[in-house]
């Protein structure tokens, strides 16, 4: 559906542009084979003021990874970001005294790293281990997210220590060929593994204690703020679909439409004509949650499908299984037998 005109708007995404071009210079994609079913031209996304709604540059984002035709594109386009590319973040994890500080300091303010993917930062005798579940889509764009974006801290981390980063090691829940998980061994000279329960980045306890030469402790707080300044603006500018979206996750799919209505200061009526608006509703909103959680039990855990359907709020499986095949186009069962991409 496309996006009512009344949508917020957000500026286009310096990483979704480059990706773009890559597509449309280097692999010879037709643009208007790029930005179709978005509601843009190529005039449009031409012009460097360009604003889209959220949903656009999701659904941009989703369509570059589906369409891409480099196996390596993820890794590549990574590599080649550099402090400036993660703006005001970038600023912000400068100013940390280690590395290790400069990991923490992405984790805190992540949404600037992805709106809608999840991480979370362990900690076990020095070892840093930064988690990440990306954002609730397909699962190649699943896999392009969580490569490109660990590439990218890699790529940032040489630059803050000004020398290269090799991590501890690095995890996928995505099966690939053993060309392909030599070439990543290769290009970043670290321990890949793939078919693991997590998407897993690990720092050993002596680079996490790596100085950054040039950091400015005493901005670091202000840095900080500036941040979480940025993610309040995009919360606002990003619309109230995004906001029940966050809730929904937070709460893992258990919490209904007007508690959500309540936490957002909002009536359940008022919240179900602001999700219209923006070409959205609280149970479409429900449901990729879900979807998103069920794929994630079914593929990293042994529970049973009726327990997994008991998480997610299903008393009757059945009722589950339906729903989970109207998502996904299979059943729960094949889902989790059939091959990784």
């Amino acid at each position: 559906m496309k996006p009512d005109n009344t949508e917020p708007r957000i500026w286009l995404g310096l990483e979704i542009k480059q990706l773009a071009d890559d597509l449309v210079c280097h692999q010879q994609l037709e643009l208007d084979e790029l930005l179709q079913g978005l509601g843009l031209s190529a005039d449009e996304f031409a012009d460097p003021a360009i604003r889209l709604s959220l949903h656009q540059e999701l659904s941009l984002y989703v369509r570059i990874a589906n369409l891409n035709c480099d196996p390596y594109l993820a890794l590549k386009h990574g590599l080649r970001q550099t402090l400036k590319d993660f703006g005001i973040l970038g600023v912000a994890m400068m100013s940390a005294t280690s590395l290790g500080d400069a990991w923490r300091v992405a984790v805190r303010h992540s949404r600037l790293l992805s709106y809608s993917g999840r991480f979370r930062l362990l900690e076990q005798d020095g070892q840093l281990s930064l988690l990440m579940q990306p954002a609730p889509t397909d699962a190649v764009t699943s896999v392009f997210e969580a490569e490109s974006c660990f590439a990218m801290l890699l790529a940032v981390s040489a630059e803050l220590v000004a020398d290269t980063v090799r991590c501890h090691r690095i995890s996928f829940t995505h099966t690939v060929s053993e060309a392909y998980q030599q070439h990543w061994a290769e290009q970043l000279g670290c321990e890949v593994r793939y078919g693991q329960p997590d998407n897993m980045l690990c720092l050993s306890a002596a680079d996490s204690l790596r100085a950054i030469p040039f950091a400015h402790p005493e901005y670091s707080q202000y840095m900080n703020e500036l941040c979480e300044n940025r993610i309040k603006a995009l919360q606002t500018e990003s619309g109230v679909a995004a906001r029940v979206e966050s809730l929904l996750r937070q709460h893992e799919g258990k919490i209904t439409l007007p508690e959500t209505a309540a936490k957002l200061s909002l009536s359940p009526r008022t919240l179900r004509r602001r999700l219209a608006l923006q070409g959205s509703s609280f149970q479409a909103l429900l449901d990729q949650v879900r979807f998103e959680r069920a794929r994630h039990l079914l593929l990293t855990t042994q529970l049973t499908v009726a327990t997994i359907g008991l998480q997610l709020g299903y008393r009757d499986v059945a009722n589950f299984r339906a729903a989970f095949r109207r998502w996904a186009g299979v059943t729960p069962k094949a889902y989790r037998q059939q091959p990784s991409e």
